[in-house]
Formats: C-alpha cells, sequence, structure tokens
C-alpha cells in the first residue's frame, strides 16, 4: 500500500507540475500560431 500511495503521489504532483509548466506554454503556442495566421491573412 506504501508504493500505491507513493505512486498517487507522483502521479498528482506531476500533473499538477504539467498543468502548471505545459498548459501556459501550449496556450501561448496556440496564440502565436492564431498571431501568425492573422498576419498572413
Amino acid at each position: 500500500m506504501e508504493i500505491l500511495f507513493l505512486l498517487i503521489k507522483n502521479g498528482v504532483s506531476s500533473f499538477i507540475g504539467y498543468l502548471v509548466v505545459w498548459q501556459p506554454i501550449s496556450i501561448l503556442e496556440e496564440g502565436n500560431k492564431m498571431a501568425i495566421l492573422d498576419g498572413q491573412q
């Protein structure tokens, strides 16, 4: 059970890290794509 708890804890912390780090980056990339598309039109 200890191992399961550690796995869940690591999964949750890495998921939060993913949300905090990668969500803003992907949102910024989407914004850049939109800006590039707007500039081309």
